[in-house]
């Protein structure tokens, strides 16, 4: 009896993840798809942009952070 209660966990805690992650095109925020399934994004791959109040340019860091390029301090920004 074990056996099957053992199975039902495990499938129960499978679901969850699917929920949490989402599903494959459409992967929940902070998951990307990857051999046809949703995985955590890496810490290498996630990057933060900020953008140059002045230019428009937008700069990609690895870290979160305050930087400044020109002598002017760099806002966050969500823009692609």
């Amino acid at each position: 009896m074990s056996y099957i209660k053992d199975a039902d966990e495990f499938l129960q805690k499978k679901n969850n993840a699917d929920e949490k992650a989402g599903y494959p095109p459409n992967c929940n925020e902070g998951y990307v798809e990857k051999d046809g399934k949703c995985v955590p994004i890496e810490k290498d791959v996630a990057s933060f942009k900020y953008k140059d109040p002045k230019t428009g340019e937008i700069y990609e860091y690895k870290f979160k952070g305050i930087y400044k390029k020109n002598g002017r301090t760099l806002i966050p920004t969500s823009e692609k």
